[in-house]
């Protein structure tokens, strides 16, 4: 369900002019994470969303993902990450289903992370015609704790200190996402916060 409502903020035109992420996409971002709070119980909101910005053609693009829910695994929730897995498995951005660098039995798997989406979506424009390179090279994004930055007094402003960050943001995860960006063609370090 997140998913798709981060679809409809991803589709609903381009970029203003001048976005940027104190503006623009940081604003979008606790937009984005209060819808998913007004749609879903407390317990079934997500704990990470994710917004990637892009040019495409020359226009400013963006989407946005969260990860599954975090209330206990469900058999439901385990076949919506297997086939989000199934999905980068068939695009070479993972190398299995259950992909992780963390632990086996805790770590996240491929499939549950908020990049899944986002990384799905950009890959998914490449084509003969339209190649790769120049929007990967574009691609710049981070992802937000939705119960820390709807939690904020004052949530609509980006936090510019990195200790303020931390807090509220997070880098790619050690256990799939700092592999799956790469894999996709695009530089990792553009989704660290500390470069915001």
């Amino acid at each position: 369900m997140f998913d798709l409502v981060g679809w409809i903020f991803s589709v609903t035109g381009a970029n203003p002019a001048n976005a940027n992420v104190t503006n623009y996409f940081y604003p979008l971002i606790v937009l984005y994470c209060h819808f998913c709070a007004v749609l879903a119980s407390k317990g079934k909101q997500p704990q990470m969303v994710q917004i990637t910005w892009f040019t495409q053609v020359g226009s400013g693009r963006v989407v946005l993902g969260s990860n599954l829910d975090r209330i206990k695994p469900t058999t439901t929730k385990e076949q919506v990450r297997v086939r989000r897995a199934q999905k980068l498995v068939s695009r070479q951005l993972a190398t299995g289903e259950n992909e992780t660098h963390g632990n086996p039995v805790t770590g996240n798997k491929a499939g549950h992370c908020a990049e899944t989406f986002p990384m799905l979506f950009i890959n998914s424009l490449a084509t003969p015609a339209n190649p790769p390179p120049p929007i990967l090279a574009s691609c710049r994004g981070f992802a937000a704790k939705p119960d820390l930055v709807l939690g904020n007094v004052n949530k609509l402003v980006f936090p510019t200190e990195v200790g303020e960050r931390q807090q509220v943001l997070a880098n790619p995860c050690d256990d799939f996402c700092q592999h799956l960006i790469p894999r996709a063609g695009i530089t990792a370090t553009h989704f660290s916060i500390v470069n915001l």
